[in-house]
């Protein structure tokens, strides 16, 4: 998968650095506050893609991994499963 990261700033003094390779500090005035920029359409999209996959994945009764399986009912144990396919993980 592509990078997401589409630039870097230095917070300093502004310079804009290329994102590849990832600058540890800005090559112009030595500072080490650089912020990256993200693509957040492309970052949209991976996350629609993983949510989709993720549904697919319920909608067969099959699960993920176990420790997902933990944290995705974690809060849920108190009251009703979401989701019938995870209920045998509610018990």
């Amino acid at each position: 998968m592509p990078s997401l990261i589409t630039g870097v700033v230095c917070m300093d003094c502004g310079q804009p650095l290329a994102p590849d390779p990832l600058p540890i500090v800005c090559p112009h005035c030595g500072s080490g506050w650089l912020e990256a920029r993200y693509d957040y359409a492309a970052a949209a999209e991976v996350w629609r893609e993983g949510l989709a996959a993720i549904a697919t994945v319920h909608a067969h009764g099959q699960h993920l991994s176990q420790a997902f399986d933990r944290n995705l009912v974690r809060g849920w144990r108190a009251g009703q499963p979401r989701c019938g396919a995870m209920a045998n993980c509610c018990r």
